[in-house]
Order: C-alpha cells, then structure tokens, then sequence
C-alpha cells in the first residue's frame, strides 16, 4: 500500500521514508524540521502529488512562541535549499528539492507547494514512519528528534535487517 493512501490519527502525522534521512545545504536545525513536518502533514493527501499544487497555513501554526516572521522565512529559504536524494530500486537516483515556492502573505497566510520531482518520488512510496505531533513538540534536541524518526520508520518493517542510523 502507499503511503499517500493512509489516513492518519488525530494526533499523529505519516512521514514517507524518502523525508526522514534528507541530505542538503546544511544540516537542518529542530525549528526548520519541525516546520517541514507541519508543512507535509498539512498538505498530506492526494493534493500533494499534485505538481505545483499550492496549500496555504497559518504562520503562527509553523512558529514557537517566542519565533518571529524572519525567523520563518529563514527556515522556508533553508527548505527550499535542502536536497532530497533518493536511489530508486532501479537504481536511478533522483534528486529533488525539499520545498518549492513560498509566499508570506500581510494577513499572516503561508502559501506554499511542492516540487514536481518531489510529488514523483512521494507518489510510489510505501515505507513510512507514524510520527506522534505532540511527541514531536517535545524535542529539545535536533538529534534526538532524528532519532525518533529514524526508530519510528522502522517499527512496523515486516523484515529483519541490520543497519546503520545516521542521524545529521
């Protein structure tokens, strides 16, 4: 089943394998990887593989208390430049940026979309992590937020495998 299929619990959010171990620009700090999870969990479902599809949120749902409209505008411009790689089981690699177009609006509106080679490689995929949002909340630590991610994509793998986490 793909993952764009399942619907999700109140509470929680569905992460494609593909957005948990991301290789970019520079290593992503908690605030930008907070805000790209409440970003994708937003725009989670068919519209999302919709190329150039354009959602709009909140500021104030992507901030902390104490962040300011800058702040947030640093971290989109951070996604915008952080790369997605993937290998293919064909062995193709494709390469994809993780945000695509913002627009902070006056009345506090974030319109947003996604990359076209992003909604390809979203579409097909089947392996996921179950990320709880308020566990998420309560990260004091980029490393240990990756960690849970890492650990939650593993848990419901039907096989047995040994490898490596590498959490950046």
């Amino acid at each position: 089943m793909r993952s764009i299929d399942i619907a999700t619990d109140q509470g929680t959010m569905l992460k494609p394998k593909e957005l948990i171990s991301i290789r970019g620009a520079g290593p992503l700090t908690l605030t930008d990887r907070r805000a790209f999870n409440v970003l994708l969990d937003h725009a989670w479902g068919k519209d999302l593989l919709q190329p150039h599809h354009q959602f709009t949120i909140s500021t104030t749902d992507l901030k902390s208390d104490n962040q300011t409209n800058q702040r947030l505008k640093q971290t989109l411009r951070k996604l915008q430049q952080t790369l997605v790689v993937v290998t293919k089981a064909s062995g193709d690699e494709v390469t994809s940026q993780l945000l695509g177009s913002t627009r902070v609006k006056a009345n506090g509106d974030l319109t947003f979309s996604f990359p076209l080679e992003l909604s390809g490689l979203l579409k097909d995929s089947s392996v996921f992590a179950k990320l709880d949002l308020e566990v998420m909340r309560s990260f004091s630590s980029k490393y240990a937020f990756a960690l849970y991610e890492e650990v939650s994509r593993r848990i419901n793998l039907s096989h047995q495998m040994v490898e490596d986490l590498n959490v950046q």
